[in-house]
């Protein structure tokens, strides 16, 4: 039991110590009558037991980091050790953390749990974003083989969660799980922010980005809430613009879907028609 102290043994009191007790360098471990062990810390007659003054001119760091340095000393040598917490702190060295995705890690978990595989929520990784869709609207214009990674990616994802076979059709797996394909997921990123900006509620220097479209005479689609798609060199970068991108998709849009009273039946309607363009319904 001495050994786990971690602490070096006192070499010049060792011969005046008596048989029940054994002293080293910090601490004093004794044994007493009822077979138990106490521990006393040794400190110098001239001791003060005063580390830093709180009212010194230290950064207030340097202060609370020597009230926690004390306080975890005192904790780790006087609290005894308890076989249940030591079995729980063994099993949290075997768990898996993973990025918490609102109704997918909680199935990730499930199955997971079924092999005695612990599970824990790592909050912090995305802010609870879905790390799929984070910053995915810089990937507008892209081509199908520049996404592909993402795409296998979610293609992994949905084999895991539904127990399928690598070999199987992922694409109605897909759409059983409701999750939109990752270009479609992206488009979905640039027509909100369109929608913003023509209500009025995206930053102002991305409205002169977007211009509506105003025929030279009376046409029956100058009332149809259509922007002008400029003319860009799509042979470099000009086609992945987000003033090409916006409204161009924009006006692929059906009418009910652009004339949107508010940015939550927007996004219904968005998400339905993208759905069923995606898997041809």
């Amino acid at each position: 039991m001495v050994t786990l102290l971690e602490y070096t043994c006192c070499s010049c009191a060792c011969n005046s110590i008596k048989a029940h007790e054994r002293t080293f360098k910090k601490i004093a471990v004794k044994i007493t009558e009822d077979r138990n062990l106490t521990i006393e810390v040794y400190r110098k007659p001239t001791h003060t037991n005063q580390y830093l003054q709180f009212d010194s001119h230290h950064p207030l760091e340097h202060k609370l980091g020597v009230i926690k340095t004390l306080q975890h000393r005192a904790k780790k040598t006087s609290r005894k050790r308890d076989p249940s917490k030591e079995e729980e702190e063994k099993d949290k060295g075997h768990s898996v953390s993973i990025p918490y995705l609102s109704g997918v890690s909680e199935k990730l978990r499930r199955i997971l749990q079924k092999h005695d595989i612990p599970v824990q929520f790592n909050q912090a990784t995305l802010s609870d974003r879905d790390w799929l869709d984070y910053c995915n609207s810089l990937l507008s214009g892209c081509p199908n083989n520049s996404l592909r990674s993402l795409q296998l990616i979610q293609n992994a994802a949905a084999r895991v969660l539904t127990g399928i076979d690598k070999r199987d059709h992922i694409t109605p797996v897909l759409a059983s799980l409701h999750w939109l394909p990752v270009k479609f997921r992206i488009n979905v990123k640039t027509l909100l922010l369109t929608y913003k900006v023509l209500r009025g509620l995206a930053p102002s220097y991305l409205e002169e980005l977007v211009i509506p479209y105003q025929p030279n005479r009376p046409l029956r689609s100058q009332n149809a809430g259509l922007l002008v798609v400029p003319r860009v060199s799509r042979s470099r970068m000009g086609g992945r613009a987000f003033s090409y991108q916006a409204p161009l998709l924009w006006n692929q849009l059906p009418v009910q879907v652009r004339e949107a009273d508010s940015i939550a039946t927007f996004k219904i309607r968005l998400k339905t028609f993208l759905f069923e363009k995606a898997y041809c319904y």
